[in-house]
């Protein structure tokens, strides 16, 4: 009949949803038989979940500059001497290309390669010691601690400089040591320790045989659940009297908060626009009548928070700068008085005085007033800046201190805001070692043309 249309069988749709029913009755069945399996031997969670390794990298290798990692594919933070990484998730149970590098200045050149293999839920750490000439690779694995668990803790002596061994006495509470935790020669790693969580630990070391504690951390907290709490011994490039130091890392740096090393200082006067000024830390003198762009000789201090002040040298009765400050224990530092007369500041960085072979330390310190937040652009003698980027840029009053390969450079200062030139360039000469500072400062009283006043290695002679 004209207007009807007979209704069509949608056995296409029926078909589908018969197909899917099927699907969802094989999935629900999968599950029924593994909750099954749950009380059978050999069943396991774990074999449910994704593997994961992580691994962990420790730069003790003295005579080197900053260092670059890559697991295969996996590029790890840069390291400079003394720094860790954190644990960082990597995949296990698979041999894969280890590469050790530093930049040269035109290329990477490679410090080590070999293959390694990252244990499935382990614990990896990865020592990188010794010299550019003989370079040691230390691997420590543990299991992953849980909660409410003791902590494995271990004891690396990697010092170079040294080639005798060390006696380290891990404490906690009112224990006495009567014997050494940990007897190390050169490049050894201790056994193993399990400790329970506490805030009174202790580390003190001495050289083998001898009574004479070289270091003592005072007390300091190992937490639950920390990971693979590890100290190193390493050649020290700070201050104190000894050649050795310990650093220690879990997955962060630990810190030992009555740690009495003894530190330095210098002081610096850095307000354009201000008359010669007296500087004192805790009421002490420490500069006299120092002028602008004047940088004070390092002197002994001892660490802790302590009041840096200044008054004007012809007007002793009015402070006019008052702030407080923390001097880390074992470091070098530079303190300045900065900005301008109506608002004097404080900064104060640490400064690293190791020197390094085929290398040199700079270290750029922004305080100009008129230039405010820089761009910091480092190019090899002789290239095109067009082709270059900023190194870095420092908000007003920071310190950037790195390690660079040895070349020639020119250096370039730019207002971050504007990126507009204000300074340079400055000819930084090649010197394997060199230990470079560049102080950023507005002219004598104030504003533009911005300076570029050297220190250290750049203007001799400096032996910290």
């Amino acid at each position: 009949m004209s207007g009807y249309r007979c209704a069509t069988p949608v056995t296409g749709a029926f078909s589908r949803i018969e197909i899917d029913m099927k699907r969802v009755w094989a999935v629900l069945s999968l599950l029924l038989v593994l909750s099954g399996c749950g009380s059978e031997d050999g069943f396991n969670e774990q074999d449910l979940r994704i593997p994961s390794g992580f691994v962990r990298i420790v730069h003790a290798m003295a005579d080197a500059p900053g260092l670059t990692v890559e697991i295969q594919a996996q590029r790890l933070p840069r390291l400079d001497f003394g720094e860790a990484t954190s644990f960082q998730p990597a995949l296990p149970d698979i041999d894969r290309d280890l590469d050790i590098t530093f930049f040269n200045g035109v290329d990477d050149t490679s410090v080590l390669s070999q293959t390694i293999n990252i244990p499935n839920g382990r614990l990896f750490t990865l020592i990188i010691g010794g010299t550019l000439a003989a370079p040691e690779l230390t691997t420590i694995i543990n299991e992953q601690a849980e909660s409410g668990d003791n902590v494995t803790v271990q004891i690396f002596n990697g010092s170079v400089n040294t080639s005798g061994s060390y006696d380290v006495f891990l404490t906690s509470g009112d224990e006495v040591a009567t014997a050494p935790t940990a007897q190390l020669s050169q490049f050894q790693v201790s056994q193993p320790l399990s400790r329970a969580p506490a805030s009174d630990y202790r580390i003190q070391f001495s050289e083998t045989g001898s009574d004479e504690i070289l270091w003592d951390s005072g007390a300091f907290e190992i937490f639950d659940g920390s990971a693979n709490p590890l100290f190193v011994i390493l050649d020290n490039f700070g201050t104190g009297p000894n050649q050795v130091r310990i650093v220690g890392f879990d997955n962060t740096t630990i810190s030992f908060p009555e740690d009495q090393t003894p530190s330095a200082v210098r002081v610096a006067h850095m307000i354009a626009d201000d008359v010669p000024l007296d500087l004192f830390i805790d009421s002490q003198l420490v500069a006299q009548a120092i002028s602008f762009q004047e940088v004070s000789e390092i002197q002994d201090i001892t660490p802790g928070e302590k009041v840096f002040s200044a008054v004007r040298t012809d007007d002793p009765e009015n402070v006019i700068l008052e702030q407080s400050i923390i001097i880390t224990p074992g470091n070098y530092h530079t303190l300045a008085a900065f900005n301008t007369a109506d608002d004097p500041l404080t900064a104060i960085n640490v400064d690293q005085f190791r020197r390094v072979d085929q290398a040199m330390t700079l270290g750029i310190s922004a305080f100009s007033a008129s230039a405010g937040p820089i761009n910091i652009y480092l190019i090899r003698s002789g290239e095109n800046r067009e082709e270059f980027g900023p190194v870095s840029q420092r908000s007003y009053g920071e310190t950037l201190t790195f390690t660079i390969p040895e070349n020639d450079y020119d250096l370039f200062i730019n207002a971050a805001q504007t990126n507009s030139e204000v300074a340079g360039p400055l000819q930084i000469p090649a010197a394997s070692r060199g230990l470079y500072r560049v102080y950023v400062t507005d002219q004598v009283g104030g504003g533009s043309p911005v300076q570029l006043v050297v220190g250290d290695d750049l203007n001799p002679p400096f032996d910290p």
